[in-house]
């Protein structure tokens, strides 16, 4: 289940890591390369897309992207402190950055990828997220929520937290009943190595 919704704002989020931003990179350590592959291969990340990467934080995927040779990174995060993090982590003119609430922002075009990666408990308003990046996304692209922890450890990890700024990370199929409202789901798993789902946008007929 997802906790009260006015338990935590966008505010406390943007105040959390704001805070955290400066030494994130050092806290938070190295990814599972074989993972995070296996992610954005679940996701169809590849040559010539364009990708949207939401709550991007200091750009620890834009590294990834890079070696797909994809053609175009948006990153978007709320936090002001991550964005100026990321630039540092900016190795490449295709990458963009925006602060700013990935839920409300209206995007100038639709992207074939959209990758919510390691971010999905701290948006407020899930639906709303699904519902904007949905209209976002091209005919055919897909969208992925994803982490490379089981739910048990990220809950576990958010629960010792300082301050609540997240939700509890949902049943696996408990995310599926929203992202289906919107797109068709492809690919779900959750288990002790990975958390993920993803949905795709079908083409009009």
């Amino acid at each position: 289940m997802i906790i009260d919704r006015n338990m935590f704002d966008n505010k406390d989020v943007i105040g959390f890591f704001d805070s955290l931003a400066p030494d994130w990179d050092k806290e938070i350590g190295k990814e599972n390369g074989t993972v995070i592959d296996m992610i954005l291969d679940n996701a169809s990340v590849s040559r010539g897309d364009s990708v949207l990467d939401v709550g991007c934080g200091t750009g620890r995927l834009f590294p990834y992207y890079l070696k797909r040779n994809v053609s175009s990174i948006m990153g978007i995060d709320i936090s002001s402190g991550m964005i100026e993090a990321a630039k540092r982590n900016c190795l490449s003119e295709k990458i963009v950055l925006i602060c700013d609430d990935a839920s409300e922002h209206f995007f100038e075009k639709s992207y074939d990828r959209i990758v919510v990666f390691d971010a999905f408990p701290h948006f407020t308003d899930p639906e709303r997220m699904m519902q904007n990046l949905s209209e976002h996304l091209s005919e055919g692209g897909t969208l992925t929520i994803a982490h490379d922890s089981s739910r048990e450890e990220i809950n576990r990890r958010h629960t010792m937290m300082r301050k609540n700024v997240s939700h509890v990370l949902m049943d696996i199929d408990e995310l599926e009943s929203i992202v289906s409202e919107y797109l068709t789901v492809t690919y779900k798993r959750s288990d002790d190595r990975i958390y993920q789902i993803v949905g795709r946008k079908q083409k009009e007929s």
